[in-house]
């Protein structure tokens, strides 16, 4: 019997933390990412996904969290990560319908796009964006609520 790995949408503030290993919940993002690259589950993002955390990556150096030599470290890494991206062009009318609806902000809402068209959970780690949802977006998953899928059999 064959089963599928469990899929979820993952926006910037998850990806960057990992990326930048910046708390606050950096454990939770690293156990998210360990089971994307143990492909215990599968990750998808609206093309921004990449451009947003490079934009992290480059603040994170002009903050000194990371160094400039660490910069394109990490980029290389973003990219070697492969995360399938869905192009923005598709979401623009429904992004902008949910963050009108919902009041969050456009580039949010995007993520929010490609969660409704893929009917699979969006998980996050923006307080923010939390706050701002307020449990209103019923495929949202909060980073402290992700569990880890259980694989293979006891022995």
């Amino acid at each position: 019997m064959t089963t599928e790995r469990p899929s979820f949408i993952v926006d910037a503030s998850l990806v960057a933390r990992w990326e930048l290993r910046n708390p606050p919940y950096l454990v939770e993002a690293l156990r998210v990412r360990d089971d994307y690259l143990e492909q215990r589950i599968s990750l998808a993002a609206p093309n921004n996904l990449l451009v947003e955390v490079s934009g992290a990556i480059h603040h994170g150096m002009l903050t000194r969290l990371i160094t400039p030599e660490q910069v394109e470290v990490r980029l290389e890494h973003l990219l070697n990560l492969e995360i399938p991206t869905f192009d923005n062009s598709d979401l623009l009318i429904p992004a902008h319908r949910l963050s009108r609806r919902l009041g969050c902000s456009f580039y949010d809402s995007l993520y929010l796009a490609v969660t409704e068209a893929l009917g699979v959970p969006f998980i996050h780690a923006d307080a923010r964006l939390r706050q701002t949802l307020a449990g209103r977006f019923r495929l949202e998953l909060w980073i402290q609520d992700y569990q880890s899928p259980i694989v293979g059999e006891c022995s």
